[in-house]
């Protein structure tokens, strides 16, 4: 039997790493440990069963770091077109980007909206849902990728978060909620980080919405 997994923290001061894979059923998914962070608990819902549903939570966890790291960094924000699948010969895909309503037409231009017009931001993430939506995503995968693997590098994966963002530096300035929703897709192009590591998972669908 696979799991859907929904962690969440009451009070977040960041993500703590674990292994999914040591998270008996009910217990926490993160302990804060000696940072004095709240814990994150996990909720398991049955669905359909495949070999891949454990890698799911770490992937998502991973990106969740390392996205948000980079919008909560003026300067690592240069770095955001990164974290996208860009159309190839053999990936025709382009991302499909969405900000409070608004259509952002590739990570470019996200990127540059980022860099140029939005202020420094502070975002929190509170809480995430993630489910496996195929275990098998060969769009872009080369002849020799086609089969299934069963460590879940091929899965692409349905991520919700939401939690808390502050726009500016201004003491009145206020936390409001938000809400994203994210495909993610592996990342067959080869993409990396800005340490030179390959992604796992590219974006390839972004829904974000202001939500108070």
């Amino acid at each position: 039997m696979g799991y859907l997994l929904r962690a969440y923290q009451p009070n977040p001061q960041g993500l703590e790493s674990c292994s999914s894979s040591e998270v008996p059923h009910g217990e926490p998914f993160c302990r804060g440990g000696d940072k004095g962070l709240d814990r994150w608990y996990s909720l398991y819902f049955p669905v359909r069963s495949t070999r891949v549903n454990r890698y799911h939570p770490a992937a998502a966890r991973n990106f969740i770091e390392a996205y948000y790291k980079a919008l909560n960094n003026e300067s690592a924000r240069a770095t955001l077109s990164s974290f996208y699948i860009q159309p190839t010969l053999v990936n025709p895909l382009v991302a499909d980007i969405s900000l409070n309503g608004n259509i952002v037409p590739t990570p470019a231009d996200l990127q540059i909206l980022f860099e140029s017009q939005m202020p420094k931001a502070h975002y929190e993430v509170q809480c995430f849902d993630c489910h496996v939506l195929n275990p098998n995503f060969n769009i872009g995968a080369g002849d020799n990728e086609l089969g299934p693997d069963p460590t879940g590098r091929k899965m692409s994966v349905l991520l919700v978060v939401s939690g808390y963002v502050k726009y500016g530096e201004s003491r009145s300035a206020k936390m409001r909620g938000f809400a994203e929703n994210f495909v993610l897709v592996p990342n067959y192009s080869g993409a990396r980080d800005k340490s030179g590591a390959v992604k796992g998972w590219l974006i390839q669908s972004q829904n974000f919405r202001i939500v108070l």
